[in-house]
């Protein structure tokens, strides 16, 4: 994927948007304006999960563990998060099924509203 263009734009505003889900308060009052610009973005549920997984939560999953971490009304930098998560996207240095392992049971552990708004967006699709 270029870094121009209109797809591109799209999955960062996505990234944003995935991003909320990180911040050390509680969700549940953000979930529906989520979902709702989650279904707006076209990507389909199997594609969310991944860009969650594999581009979001490496990021910002951090956050959830840190004593003092970004909380609702004071969300990540948004160029911060868009320019560290397209460096990493441009390393691809992992190794994706040990990694992506272990993201997933962090983010279900840490994250359990994603899996709903998964199903959510998976079964209204």
């Amino acid at each position: 994927m270029e870094r121009d263009g209109a797809d591109w734009s799209r999955r960062e505003q996505v990234w944003i948007d995935l991003s909320d889900l990180f911040l050390d308060s509680e969700t549940a009052d953000i979930l529906p304006g989520l979902e709702r610009r989650l279904r707006a973005s076209g990507y389909d549920a199997a594609t969310l999960d991944m860009i969650v997984t594999e581009e979001v939560a490496p990021v910002v999953i951090w956050n959830l563990s840190a004593p003092a971490g970004a909380w609702l009304g004071a969300p990540f930098d948004e160029a911060w998060l868009v320019q560290e998560i397209a460096r990493r996207r441009a390393r691809r240095a992992w190794l994706p099924s040990l990694r992506c392992w272990w993201r997933r049971r962090m983010l279900a552990a840490r994250v359990p509203e994603w899996a709903a708004l998964r199903d959510r967006l998976a079964r209204d699709a």
